[in-house]
């Protein structure tokens, strides 16, 4: 199933034999998530 939502989309990344371009897209989504809401204080001004 594509990933639709989220500043990353599948067809921004370049399949492998180890990851779908699906899968990169859900990991790049979350890891931004996560990084933005440690350093929300300090990038949201």
């Amino acid at each position: 199933m594509p990933t639709n939502n989220g500043l990353f989309l599948a067809h921004e990344f370049t399949p492998t034999k180890f990851r779908t371009a699906d899968e990169k897209a859900k990991f790049a989504n979350h890891f931004f998530r996560f990084v933005d809401s440690i350093f929300y204080g300090n990038l949201h001004l």
